[in-house]
């Protein structure tokens, strides 16, 4: 059985939250049948019945909660083209799922409007239908709303007419789509249009926000020119909506012609940070990326839902190359999606890309990681592999073939194989999307050239593992070379004293070099001779290394104090963020302060150069790195860091708004070394603030005050209304970075499971916030306290399933650094009144 077309009606209550809504679903059903299944979940059907030939049949209504089904039973078996028609009753939840309602103030007045997020499986949860990606159809949709209020979905308004106090709002018919890309909201809004050749792009804000509205409206219209001509295939629907919501559990929604975003996700504008500039233009870059990926063409089934996440991901960093190259943006995908992919990657709990899925819950557990960033790093490996020419012939193959329909995994990589010309194109992708992790190559010096042998990398080790097809390219003396690494070892004969493996940092592996190697490359490190993406995939791997206990800390340490002075971006970025990361697991060990002093050595020159602010013509990237060297600085101890950035915090009051760059590192160090008073600054600041960036940088200030008592009153915040649900995992997601709060976030969390199991519902993805907050934990006890907690069954979800396993490994990997290097006592402390 499969739908065609969708016409619905919905016509929402603002003041009692609730809606009443009838749809006509268009239907073929293959084979005579008396029962047809629909996805509904948490409706009221008041009447069902179908109409086949011009005869209606009245429906027996039941409901199978389990598998989140509407039963409709009928008298006489059912079949051919047939129209079923349903009543029905429906809530606008606060939980930011399915057709619900977010809350905002005008002008110090309360107003709401009316929004939905569907994906992945919450259409069912506003009007009953076939909730699954390969249904797709046509939809019609009207909203019936109060006058004065307006309404949005997917396309156009086609109709509008008065009907007593309200007005009915039709849209227009809604290309093939699955059901979890419709759009509907109703509110009072603000916006700012232009036009991309015949499409129409409006940012679109809650009333007196649109003058952040101007800069991400330049940033979708760079990015719609680009797809387009990089995908040869026009934007097919006549416009495109983004949709700023106040409340919004994810960071943005890919609805066709209908985005929405979280406001800190979509609004900016000239005095944003340059952080955030970037942060808004690749979310909208994103989102723009799945109209075609995710919308034009949509995997079959969610097994597959890396199509949608890894294109998006990897694409949206090409259209932010191509129109602000000025950001070296390349670059940061390294350590802001290669990254992060691998450390997720290196866990034994993680999953394949493609991954089996049976059920809603298991969906969600697969918005993560491995389905973005991994998939993303995949997609850049092979662009490099088979040329970006072909790559991009590949990609508009697979577009062109599967408009408007579902694909798979084998579509794809079929696509670029025959563009290609490269038979190894589906052996490589097949395994690097069936199989977890990724390998280390172990480097060593033999007579005439290099050894290499390939393993399974992990955080408590490396493992056996069947050999991955490595596209291998690689640097030495000779120049750059490229093999297809598939077996356990391979011996690359030369006369070079030094071989660079994963030369441009393309690939998805990390290399383990021989003592010799390493210092070697070290020495071209330190004379420049490598390129920034190789000298950071060096530093990269080797404190991947000490992260998972396979070298002492201190090996890492003398590797950066000697190699890594006066470094160049992503080099200096990476190195200073892994300091602060081991600062922050070591506090109290005794290599404490050889980190201290080697962030020292490394980052005040940094400072020195680049100043405390920001430069006429200096690059993005330096303004980048500015703020992260204070921040460093400062949680190491400088004094006069710490007395700049106290100045500059109390001349704020007087003397205008710290540097929009410098406020996250300037806050925090302020935090850090804070007082109660300092801290009610900080709260009045932030419940006083519009402006969306600012007012998460205040928020997150809050995070890192180290009195108990501070850090105590910061967690209690989070549970008040004073704090929107979708930003209440921000604080202790931040405690969770300071050593001494740890044990008592821990407590506080325990204490409070129930209630954030009740509060934060399957779909939400922000349960696992809390679970993932604790995972700078270390300790034995700690462990296995951690281990019975999530053991009980009533504090079990299926949709942190993976999330616990995930805080479970890193906890004990935690644990093998400190007790590596040199502490003893592994059992992690807190003065706060939350440890009783």
């Amino acid at each position: 059985m499969a739908p065609s077309h969708y016409s619905i009606e919905i016509r929402p209550d603002m003041q009692s939250h609730s809606y009443q809504g009838s749809e006509a679903i268009d239907v073929s059903i293959a084979r005579p049948t008396r029962s047809i299944r629909l996805n509904a979940k948490g409706l009221s059907v008041t009447g069902a019945s179908i109409t086949i030939d011009g005869t209606a049949q009245q429906a027996a209504v039941s409901y199978d909660e389990d598998n989140e089904e509407l039963v409709l039973r009928f008298d006489r078996p059912v079949s051919g083209d047939a129209k079923l028609e349903l009543k029905f009753n429906g809530e606008n939840n606060d939980k930011m799922y399915g057709f619900y309602r977010s809350s905002y103030t005008d002008n110090g007045t309360p107003q709401q409007m009316l929004t939905t997020q569907f994906e992945a499986a919450d259409a069912r949860a506003a009007f009953p239908c076939f909730d699954e990606p390969a249904f797709k159809a046509t939809f019609d949709l009207t909203l019936v709303v109060d006058k004065g209020l307006e309404a949005i979905s997917n396309m156009p308004v086609a109709s509008r007419r008065s009907d007593g106090g309200k007005e009915v709002i039709t849209f227009g018919t809604t290309p093939m789509m699955s059901s979890y890309l419709l759009y509907m909201g109703v509110g009072q809004f603000e916006r700012v249009t232009e036009k991309v050749g015949n499409v129409e792009i409006s940012v679109l804000t809650t009333p007196g926000k649109s003058a952040y509205a101007k800069l991400p409206l330049e940033y979708a219209k760079k990015a719609v020119e680009f797809y387009q001509s990089y995908f040869g295939i026009a934007y097919p629907l006549p416009k495109i909506d983004l949709i700023a919501i106040p409340d919004f559990a994810a960071g943005a929604m890919e609805n066709w012609g209908a985005i929405t975003f979280r406001e800190s996700a979509l609004l900016c504008n000239d005095s944003s940070s340059q952080a955030t500039k970037q942060a808004v233009a690749e979310t909208i870059a994103h989102e723009l990326a799945h109209q075609w990926f995710g919308n034009l063409v949509t995997m079959k089934w969610w097994d597959d839902l890396w199509l949608n996440e890894s294109f998006a991901t990897y694409m949206s960093f090409k259209a932010l190359d191509d129109a602000h190259p000025e950001w070296d943006v390349m670059l940061q995908y390294l350590s802001g999606t290669t990254s992060r992919a691998m450390s997720a990657d290196q866990l034994r709990s993680t999953h394949p890309i493609n991954v089996k899925v049976s059920a809603p819950a298991e969906i969600d557990r697969i918005f993560d990681e491995i389905s973005y960033q991994k998939g993303g790093s995949v997609l850049h490996m092979l662009e490099d592999y088979v040329g970006a020419d072909a790559f991009r012939r590949g990609l508009a193959e697979y577009l062109g073939k599967n408009a408007y329909s579902n694909a798979t995994k084998e579509d794809l990589w079929l696509a670029i194989e025959h563009a290609s010309g490269d038979a190894n194109v589906s052996k490589i992708m097949r395994h690097w999307v069936n199989v977890p992790g990724y390998p280390v190559i172990k480097v060593k010096k033999v007579r005439g050239g290099f050894e290499l042998r390939q393993k399974r990398f992990t955080i408590d080790g490396e493992r056996r593992s069947r050999p991955w097809p490595i596209p291998l390219v690689f640097e030495t003396e000779d120049g750059t070379s490229r093999v297809l690494m598939d077996s356990k070892k391979l011996v690359i004969k030369t006369q070079s004293d030094w071989i660079k493996l994963n030369a441009g940092q393309a690939g998805l592996y990390r290399a383990s070099y021989d003592e010799a190697t390493l210092e070697r490359l070290g020495k071209l490190v330190e004379a420049g001779r490598l390129g920034g993406a190789d000298a950071w995939g060096i530093e990269n791997d080797l404190f991947a290394m000490a992260r998972c206990g396979l070298i002492e800390v201190r090996t890492y340490l003398n590797f950066v104090a000697s190699h890594c002075n006066d470094p160049d971006y992503p080099l200096s970025e990476s190195t200073i963020g892994h300091l602060s990361w081991l600062a922050a697991l070591l506090r109290g060990n005794p290599l404490e302060s050889e980190v201290d002093a080697v962030i020292e050595k490394l980052a005040a020159p940094i400072l020195a150069e680049l100043g405390w602010s920001k430069r006429p013509g200096e690059r993005d990237v330096d303004t980048l790195l500015r703020g992260q060297v204070i921040s460093a600085l400062g949680e190491a101890g400088d004094p006069q860091v710490i007395d700049m950035a106290d100045d500059i915090f109390r001349n704020s009051f007087t003397q205008g708004m710290v540097d929009a760059n410098l406020r996250s590192a300037i806050y925090k160090i302020v935090a850090m070394n804070g007082d109660g008073q300092v801290f009610d600054s900080f709260v009045s600041r932030y419940k006083a603030e519009s402006d969306p960036e600012e007012r998460l940088k205040l928020l997150s200030a809050l995070g890192h005050f180290r009195d108990p008592a501070l850090v105590d009153k910061a967690l209690e915040i989070t549970l008040t209304e004073a704090v929107r649900l979708q930003d209440s995992t921000i604080i202790p997601s931040v405690v969770g970075g300071n050593e001494a709060a740890i044990r008592g976030l821990m407590l506080w969390t325990e204490s409070h499971w129930q209630e954030f199991m009740a509060r934060y519902p399957s779909g939400t993805h922000l349960l696992e916030d809390f679970v993932d907050s604790m995972g700078m934990a270390y300790g034995r006890d700690t462990l296995a306290e951690l281990k019975a907690f999530f053991s009980k069954p009533e504090n079990r979800r299926d949709d942190i399933e993976v999330a616990v396993k995930h805080l479970l490994e890193r906890v004990a990997a935690n644990t093998r650094v400190i007790e590596r290097n040199g502490q003893a006592e592994t059992t992690q402390k807190s003065k706060s009144k939350n440890a009783h």
